[in-house]
């Protein structure tokens, strides 16, 4: 029984040892914004790229058409993180 003992008191001292402990003065940092000028240039690729895709290209084709536009979201994206 003692032996029980000094093994329930030892888990009880790791159990408080393990608790996780915020660290003091250190402010958490919010994401930017979007910008409403890159959502509607999201929005507008997003349209052009509908509209090319119903004109009856090749599915080859149409690969690289959303291959297009998606490097043209990526650098708005980039140029909007650089302003």
């Amino acid at each position: 029984r003692m032996l029980d003992a000094q093994k329930s008191v030892r888990e009880k001292e790791h159990s408080k040892k393990r608790q996780a402990e915020r660290e003091q003065g250190v402010a958490a940092k919010s994401p930017p914004q979007l910008k409403r000028e890159m959502l509607e240039r999201e929005n507008q690729l997003r349209k052009e790229m509908q509209e090319a895709l119903k004109e009856g290209y090749s599915s080859e084709y149409k690969e690289y058409i959303k291959l297009y536009y998606e490097i043209l979201s990526r650098q708005g994206e980039t140029a909007g993180e650089k302003k």
